[in-house]
Order: C-alpha cells, then sequence, then structure tokens
C-alpha cells in the first residue's frame, strides 16, 4: 500500500473545537493579568472562569509577589506574607497538623524565597510585557515571547521600569532582567497557560473529542504498516487520555 502525498496540519483548529483557550485567548487573557488594579478586578476582564479559577489565579499570583494593585514593595511584601499563611493553612487542612512542627511556616517562607520566587518571576514577565505592549498597539505575546528567547540566546539583560509606582522616587527605578529572570519570565508564562488549560478543561466540548478519536485512529491504522508507529504506543496513550475525561 502507498500513502497519498498528502500533509496534514493538526493543531489550532483542534484547540477551538474541543473548547479550549486558544492563543488569541491566552494573549487576552495574559494582558488582562499585567493591569496596575486588583489581581480579582483584572480577572474580570477576562471571560468564563469559574469561581475555583478566580481563586487559584488569585492565591498563585499574590505567592508570586504580584502585590495585588498596592503601589510598593512593601506593601506588596505584606500581600505575599499573608498569602503563603493562608498556604500553611490548607496544607495543614488537608494533610493534618500532626504532620509538621511548628516551624512550618517559616520552611514555607524559605522554600519560597529560595525556590519559587527565582523559578517562577512573574514581576519580570509582567514588566517586560507591560513594557514591550505599551510601545505599539500591534506587539503580539509571541513579539515578546521571542525578544526574551532572543535576549536569552544572545545573553542580554532586558531593563524594564519599575512596577510600583511609590517606589519609584526611592529607589533606582530599573529592574535588570538578567538570565535567571528571563528563564523564570518564561517559566510563569508557561505556569499561568497551564493553569488556564486546566480550569478550561473541565469545560471541554467532550462530544468532539469522538471526532479526533477517529482521526487519530484512522491515521494510526494507516501508519501501522509502515512502521511509523511502533507497537500501537502512541494510540494507546491517547485511549488513556480520552477515556478518563
Amino acid at each position: 500500500m502507498k500513502l497519498p502525498n498528502t500533509l496534514i496540519f493538526f493543531g489550532a483548529g483542534a484547540t477551538a473545537s474541543l473548547g479550549f483557550p486558544t492563543t488569541d485567548e491566552q494573549e487576552r487573557f495574559l494582558k488582562s493579568l499585567i493591569m496596575e488594579d486588583s489581581i480579582k478586578s483584572r480577572l474580570q476582564n477576562y471571560d468564563n472562569l469559574s469561581d475555583e479559577a478566580l481563586n487559584d489565579f488569585d492565591r498563585t499570583l499574590k505567592l508570586l509577589f504580584d502585590g495585588d494593585g498596592k503601589e510598593t514593595e512593601f506593601e506588596a511584601y505584606k500581600i505575599r506574607e499573608k498569602a503563603i499563611k493562608d498556604f500553611e493553612g490548607e496544607i495543614k487542612k488537608i494533610l493534618g497538623r500532626r504532620m509538621f512542627g511548628s516551624d512550618l511556616l517559616v520552611q514555607l517562607n524559605r522554600y519560597f524565597n529560595t525556590y519559587v520566587f527565582p523559578y517562577y518571576d512573574w514581576l519580570a514577565f509582567k514588566s517586560i510585557y507591560r513594557d514591550f505592549a505599551e510601545t505599539s498597539d500591534t506587539v503580539k505575546l509571541h513579539h515578546i515571547l521571542s525578544v526574551i528567547s532572543k535576549a536569552l540566546l544572545e545573553n542580554i539583560a532586558l531593563p524594564t521600569r519599575e512596577l510600583f509606582s511609590k517606589d519609584e522616587s526611592n529607589i533606582f527605578p530599573v529592574y535588570i532582567n538578567y538570565k535567571q529572570r528571563l528563564e523564570g519570565a518564561l517559566r510563569v508564562y508557561k505556569l499561568l497557560v497551564f493553569k488556564l488549560f486546566k480550569h478550561k478543561i473541565r469545560k471541554a466540548n467532550y462530544k468532539n473529542f469522538d471526532l479526533y478519536r477517529k482521526f487519530f485512529k484512522e491515521t494510526f491504522d494507516i501508519s501501522i504498516d509502515f512502521g511509523l508507529l511502533k507497537e500501537g504506543k502512541n494510540m494507546l496513550l491517547l485511549e488513556k487520555i480520552l477515556s478518563h475525561h
């Protein structure tokens, strides 16, 4: 059997058809997050988020030192401190207080300061996105991600303006986004988009999954004769994913 000379593109059409956020929706969501008002006010600019999703993003951004609309780093620090304290309470509620010593809050603060904040640098992403988006209405998310990736490749730091407006007169009003911060900016972008998909998948159009299941099955049946899909592992993985919706 000979395969026809046909090239199949499988991508954004499936995203929209299944009810997942397209690239344009992701961009609209992230643009709403870089605004200056409270986190929940920003989230209300993006439609169709459940209360669970609103609370998830609100807590996540507070933990990542967003500041929730505050104008100084000190106020933002207090917001983050409370978010970590609330997080401690949730851990104890879920796993039981007896599993932890009295120094859990100290351990959590050390963990967030040492690992979480440098790894997921929300302030770097927010400041870079804001500064570049303000230069032109034609600037898109993929342009900004390309600039960050190019700066990493060329080992270039990106300076951006201070995010906390009341601090501008007291400290050097520039962020220097060096390699570690640029990497953290890309990671936090992936984290937030992943969370958006996580919440949207619960409202996905599962009726259309059968259409794509059929497409993969027919592609599999054609390709297996040519050894393109070994032992059916890819198809089995797809079946497992789709069967757990």
